[in-house]
């Protein structure tokens, strides 16, 4: 289970009274042996927790998540409510001077601004469902947030469309939102996450507000209770949308409005425990291949939730999740032993250098084959790694030929293939992780390193997964 909470859509009372409900239910996560990670999102994802099943961590993880007020969160509130109270100020009084095409530029500043924001946010979600994606088993994501737009600017441009002499132009604002480009991201984030067997449930947690918290967001701009209603009516749905989205096309459940939280947790539970996993052939892809899905019964009134589509990969696709999954998260399995050595450091450029990586590889741990007086095979050296400016840098993927006397091949001492690459890495902390493929299909070994490169050009110690 990782739970997401977004900081930069949600108001900090309402994330707080999310996460002030979560014990019960974190604790029969744990107690049936499940893992749990905590991670924020505002303006970048921040690890609060990785995964673990010490109850005292998780707690302590959710108990700084509540303490420590986003910035970003609090800016956002701020210039949200202060945005909207110009534009309705501006749109509905009738003495005001200014043209209305200055208002409408205003509020279409305003919604291109919040489509970034949106974008980045779903941007986040995808980096969490790719880190899950090289894990086994059942994999639940658990977003809290007041929720997203659909249509960035609908609420601001509904705020000029209650202006009489909008309607007398007989002008459509929001023909001006951007509810294609984010109903693209979250389709995208959607396939992702079926890809990756990543289930999301949803949330709300504006939704466990009270009638005074509703009160307080204040009056929508407009010359009748109609318009009030009618805008606060589809901002609702707007920001909804997403939410629900995300766990209808993935299978899990979405808690929209009300303070139905044990009720949704305990039905989140259940699904975790107890589900159906329906299989098919297919041949293998050669390359990535989405398949829509749609699940029936035939007994009435059943509700059923399931993945709505599935992403065949290729091997050396399902290698890079395993190995991503490695380097952002931790472990992995190295049943081969391999190490990765980087002592040296050659500078390259202004702040850059060139590192020799060896990763000696056992003999023995290849699946090589007899032929005439040596044994043959290959092998390929997967690289991930993240940069020292944290950003996760391109899969790259270098192959080796192998071929070792039989006397050595089969003697008793222990012989390596000292497999090498050369890598142009920044001054600063930098991740690395490398998995060994053998061309016959043994099983992933892969090995982690950190590698800090300071002012005397000096790499960091070898590791080993």
């Amino acid at each position: 289970l990782l739970i997401v909470v977004d900081d930069y859509f949600t108001m900090l009372a309402n994330r707080n009274r999310a996460l002030a409900r979560m014990g019960p239910f974190l604790d029969s996560v744990l107690a049936s042996g499940g893992d749990v990670m905590v991670v924020s999102a505002a303006r970048r994802l921040r690890i609060e927790q990785s995964f673990t099943r010490d109850p005292e961590s998780i707690r302590r993880a959710l108990a700084r998540t509540q303490q420590s007020g986003s910035a970003e969160t609090v800016a956002s509130d701020q210039r949200d409510f202060a945005g909207d109270a110009e534009l309705a100020v501006a749109a509905a009084d009738p003495r005001q001077t200014q043209p209305f095409e200055g208002v409408r530029t205003r509020a279409r500043a305003t919604a291109d601004e919040l489509l970034g924001q949106v974008r980045a946010t779903i941007q986040m979600l995808e980096t969490c469902v790719g880190a899950l994606a090289g894990l086994e088993g059942r994999k639940v994501v658990l977003l809290i947030s007041d929720g997203f737009p659909e249509a960035p600017g609908q609420q601001q441009l509904m705020t000029i469309a209650a202006d009489p002499r909008l309607r007398r132009r007989r002008a459509n604002p929001l023909a001006d939102t951007d509810a294609g480009i984010v109903r693209e991201d979250l389709a995208r984030l959607a396939r992702l996450a079926n890809g990756n067997r990543v289930t999301f449930y949803t949330l709300r947690s504006f939704g466990l507000g009270t009638d005074a918290d509703v009160e307080a967001a204040g009056p929508v701009a407009g010359d009748g209770m109609v318009d009030r209603d009618l805008a606060r009516l589809l901002e609702s749905g707007n920001v909804k949308a997403p939410l629900g989205y995300l766990a209808t096309a993935t299978g899990g459940r979405a808690l929209l409005e009300g303070n139905g939280v044990a009720a949704f947790l305990e039905s989140s539970l259940d699904d975790f425990r107890d589900y159906y996993a329906l299989g098919w052939t297919r041949d293998v892809a050669s390359k990535s291949d989405y398949a829509r899905i749609r699940v029936r019964v035939r007994r009435p009134g059943l509700e059923v939730l399931y993945r709505k589509g599935h992403l065949s990969k290729p091997q050396d696709e399902r290698d890079a999740d395993v190995l991503r999954t490695a380097l952002l998260l931790g472990g992995g399995a190295n049943p081969a032993g391999i190490r990765i050595v980087a002592d040296r450091a050659l500078p390259f450029g202004d702040l850059r250098y060139r590192v020799p990586v060896l990763v000696p590889v056992e003999y023995r741990a290849l699946g090589l084959v007899p032929e005439g007086d040596q044994y043959v095979g290959g092998f390929d050296l997967v690289v991930a790694r993240i940069g020292a400016s944290r950003s996760v840098l391109p899969i790259e993927r270098y192959g080796f030929s192998v071929a070792v006397p039989r006397t050595v091949y089969e003697s008793v001492a222990r012989h390596e293939y000292p497999a090498m690459f050369t890598l142009v890495l920044d001054r600063g902390t930098n991740v690395l992780a490398v998995a060994l493929r053998d061309d016959h299909g043994s099983e992933l070994s892969i090995a982690t390193v950190r590698i800090e490169i300071g002012r005397l050009a000096i790499a960091g110690h070898d590791g080993g997964g």
